[in-house]
């Protein structure tokens, strides 16, 4: 059995904007989430940003609660391929190489 990977969510330095407000989680931990489904909305002062999941997985932890602020680089969130997967989040990788804004 070949393991599973765990990944990490950040929030990328985006045009000068240092923190982004959790408006909504659509999953919780220990959910299965689809390719492309819609997990999370961030919001600034002038849009308000759809996170999707690149690949179908399971989200793990929630690091940022709904309505707290997250901040550019800590993890908001991990993720796994399985909910089996240990949670090593010292070794997670990227979630989500680039961003794409909607």
């Amino acid at each position: 059995m070949v393991a599973g990977m765990v990944y990490k969510l950040v929030v990328p330095a985006m045009g000068g904007v240092e923190e982004l407000r959790v408006l909504q989680w659509h999953k919780a931990e220990g959910e299965a989430v689809a390719a492309d489904q819609l997990v999370l909305e961030l919001e600034t002062d002038k849009a308000i940003v759809e996170v999707r999941s690149p690949r179908a997985c399971v989200l793990r932890k929630i690091s940022v609660p709904q309505g707290d602020w997250a901040k550019v680089g800590p993890p908001v969130a991990f993720f796994s391929d399985a909910a089996e997967e240990p949670l090593q989040t010292d070794i997670a990788a990227d979630f989500m190489p680039q961003w794409e804004i909607v």
